[in-house]
């Protein structure tokens, strides 16, 4: 019974992957941080990361994908014991095991509450963890059961690294450094000479061991601990991760994508890869030839040389994108940071970039059709500072673009159209006045001043009409126009927060969203076209930085930690959605009634069919499923399925464990016939499905 159970479990969990509310677009497998990678043999690695992300190859890197892990808590550290057998540790003592290559995952009691930082099995039923304030914890029946263990310190612990069940180490704040001879019974602590956070702790050998940490720390011992030595680089910087392939050749990661190598045992180190624009957190290799490195945003790099070369995974952008559109449903913009302009013509599947400059950064565009648009942003000087404004339109979808800046030192934050020749800017400067406005009448080919804000940053802009407008702007300031903006008038809207967005749904109703950074969310609401307004809760505390609607009913808001939020009552109630990311959300946009985009931090774009909902029908289908007998099984060539009842008409289907389907046959009667010769040795998931019914199994191929 247990064993149908997990099956059940497995197709279910297979399911709802497929059934998620928001599917990552770009960066792909994942745009989610990742913290940890390891391998199950030379061909199969896993890595974790934030929001319970799990990604895995069992291709050699060809390709990667994702499964649901069941926890949204951030995830620091993974080991896999076999191909099967694996573990996940993170936030707030969480520890996950798998028994099937991750598609079940089940929540182990670590009776810890701390956060867990790493995770170590020298063997397959010994495994140690630590985590914060001297957390540690040990299990011998292979992760069943896990019990704490006094190390010593409550000073935070980031890595542990075992030679065997009994000799082990430990690293981590305050130049921390541990080492136990009886697993874990005992510890002595070791000098470190460093005072810095120690985040990596790697031993080729009882003698010879590696820790590296934050300032570039580089520690190397070849007494077993008992003398460390400082191996210094040149760049002051954070190292997260280090890995040896032998006594002499070994890896090293970090901050601003460093990635060293050293081939005489950690003496020197050579740099191969550096990019500030993100973190590398963890770098594994299998063997020799095959590695990997991960870091924020989904960052995966491979190299199958040695590392003599390393290239990246399905390369996209980490540039923040702030605003995202779509003229139709098919023809899409997303625009942010280095002056990135992304752009679809396959419905958000697949993104090309259209426009780049380091000292550009975009906020908001508007499309008035597929081919011509209007992106809005500034210029950076040398710091990387906001200077003037920039303002640059395409007629040809993206292929050539002209400046169209006015000359002014405002950065430009949001831009609206009302028809093909009239659309507004506004923005914000260092400079008095901080706030402007600024109209075009000919399409967006000149633009003038029409409004300066003698004391706050603008940063929305909605028009109701040709006529009607509004702003958002600092300090819960909320500007109306009547008159094409030529007048702006102050409403009282009751909060002095900051207000990042605005929306309005017809001449009277609207809506107006933001907060306090990192700190709460403000939504407000008027029926009576500005008037007053009042606040309405939008079911989520973080800073809110975007508001927009389908329809009169149907809005969403969102931003900070990917929160995401959707009420079908006009805002009187709202329901919290899983946006499968905790980056921060800049903003949403709807293609039809179900289908929307959201776009954030680190080139984030996600995708929703469902109106942002997970699909009805996936605890139907759960429920509904019941299990196959296969016979033989383990199956080498030709096997027979039995089916609990006959059936007239079937649809057999046979799935690899990352979801790809390799076999498909009708079926009926009590019986079906399959010959799986052909296929390659591993794990299979085995599903029927007739009008009424989903049977399931789990077929091994040898």
């Amino acid at each position: 019974m247990k064993k149908w159970l997990f099956l059940l479990i497995a197709v279910s969990m297979f399911n709802l992957l497929n059934a998620q509310g928001w599917h990552w677009k770009t960066p792909l497998p994942t745009g989610n941080n990742l913290q940890s990678v390891c391998f199950a043999n030379s061909t199969t690695a896993y890595s974790v990361g934030d929001h319970g992300t799990f990604v895995f190859t069992d291709d050699a890197g060809a390709s990667w994908n994702t499964r649901i892990t069941g926890t949204l808590q951030n995830l620091h550290s993974c080991c896999f014991t076999d191909l099967l057998t694996g573990f996940a540790v993170g936030d707030s003592g969480t520890i996950i095991k798998t028994y099937d290559h991750g598609i079940n995952w089940t929540r182990e009691s670590s009776g810890a509450f701390n956060h867990l930082t790493s995770v170590s099995f020298p063997d397959v039923n010994t495994g140690y963890i630590t985590g914060m304030h001297g957390t540690f914890l040990k299990t011998t029946d292979g992760g069943n059961h896990w019990y704490p263990m006094n190390c010593g310190t409550t000073l935070d612990l980031y890595s542990v690294f075992f030679l065997n069940s009994d000799t082990g180490f430990v690293a981590g704040s305050g130049g921390t450094i541990l080492r136990t001879n009886n697993g874990g019974i005992s510890w002595t602590a070791q000098n470190a000479g460093t005072n810095h956070p120690l985040n990596s702790v790697f031993f080729t050998d009882a003698s010879n061991g590696h820790i590296v940490g934050d300032y570039t720390t580089i520690l190397r011992t070849t007494d077993g601990g008992l003398t460390w030595n400082n191996q210094w680089l040149a760049n002051t910087s954070t190292l997260k991760s280090i890995w040896f392939t032998s006594p002499d050749v070994g890896w090293l990661c970090g901050i601003q994508g460093l990635l060293y190598s050293t081939t005489d045992g950690g003496i020197t180190w050579t740099r191969h890869y550096q990019d500030a624009s993100f973190f590398f957190n963890s770098v594994r290799f299998s063997d020799t030839g095959t590695g990997y490195a991960v870091g924020d945003y989904g960052i995966i790099f491979e190299t199958i040389d040695g590392g003599t070369t390393w290239n990246r995974y399905m390369p996209a952008t980490n540039n923040m994108l702030q605003s995202i559109s779509f003229p139709d449903s098919t023809n899409g913009y997303a625009v942010g940071e280095r002056g990135t302009v992304l752009k679809t013509t396959d419905g958000g599947a697949t993104w090309t970039n259209k426009y780049s400059g380091n000292h550009f950064c975009f906020y908001s565009s508007s499309f008035l059709s597929k081919d011509t648009g209007i992106v809005v942003g500034t210029t950076l000087d040398a710091m990387y500072v906001p200077e003037y404004s920039l303002i640059i339109k395409t007629t040809d979808g993206g292929d050539h673009w002209t400046d169209v800046s006015p000359v002014s030192p405002y950065w430009l934050n949001s831009v609206v159209f009302t028809d093909k020749h009239t659309g507004y800017a506004c923005g914000a400067g260092l400079v008095t006045p901080p706030g402007a406005i600024f109209k075009t009448t000919d399409g967006g080919n000149t633009w003038n001043f029409i409004y300066l804000d003698q004391t706050r940053w603008l940063f929305s802009l909605y028009f109701v009409d040709n006529l009607i407008g509004y702003a958002a702007c600092d300090f819960g300031g909320i500007l109306k126009t009547i008159d094409g903006g030529n007048t702006w008038t102050d409403l009282p809207s009751g909060t002095y927060d900051r207000l990042y967005s605005i929306f309005f749904t017809d001449a009277s109703t609207g809506y107006a969203a933001g907060g306090y950074s990192r700190g709460y969310a403000t939504m407000l609401k008027t029926t009576d076209a500005g008037s007053t307004w009042f606040s309405i809760d939008p079911g989520i505390n973080d800073c809110l930085l975007f508001v927009n609607f389908k329809n009169a009913n149907t809005g969403f808001t969102g931003g900070e930690f990917g929160a995401i939020s959707r009420t079908d009552d006009a805002g009187l109630t709202w329901s919290v959605q899983n946006s499968g990311t905790y980056n921060d959300l800049w903003s949403v946009c709807f293609t039809d009634a179900a289908t929307g985009f959201l776009c954030g931090i680190g080139g984030s774009i996600l995708k929703t069919t469902t109106n942002g909902d997970i699909t009805e029908g996936v605890s139907h289908y759960a429920a509904q499923a019941q299990p196959l007998k296969i016979f033989p099984n383990p199956s080498s060539g030709k096997l027979i399925i039995l089916m609990p009842e006959p059936v007239s008409k079937a649809q057999l289907c046979i799935l690899t464990l990352s979801g790809k389907e390799v076999l498909s046959m009708s079926a009926s009667g009590t019986s079906v016939h399959a010959d799986i010769i052909s296929l390659p040795d591993g794990i299979y998931i085995v599903k029927l499905t007739t009008e009424k019914s989903v049977w399931v199994g789990k077929l091994i191929k040898l």
